[in-house]
């Protein structure tokens, strides 16, 4: 499953790279993953480090795109709620602090 899940996202990453007005045409694939999907790790596991923060990159992209008409709220909170998942387990990854934040998400945190 997260084969299959990873292979979706570099589908999604590459498709902005070539694309990037793309982006509303991936919003549903990228919705549908985060309607199902938590990262609910409680003890560091590099493996799964290595590919749960470019995934969470490759979201906030879409997330943060249109800066001028605000962030994609439920695409927004759901990257902040996964990454302070794993600053709880990586407080000191320059990696996870590095990703984006919404100053409106954090204020309503």
């Amino acid at each position: 499953m997260i084969e299959r899940l990873l292979t979706t996202v570099d589908l999604i990453n590459t498709n902005l790279d070539t694309s990037p007005d793309s982006w509303q045409d991936q919003l549903p694939a990228i919705q549908n993953i985060t309607a199902s999907f938590e990262i609910n790790d409680a003890t560091p596991d590099e493996a799964r480090r290595h590919w749960q923060v470019p995934l969470i990159s490759v979201f906030q992209r879409v997330a943060f795109v249109d800066a001028d008409h605000g962030a994609v709220k439920d695409l927004a909170d759901w990257c902040l709620r996964q990454l302070l998942v794993l600053l709880q387990i990586y407080p000191d990854d320059v990696d996870i602090q590095a990703c984006e934040f919404s100053p409106d998400d954090i204020e309503q945190r």
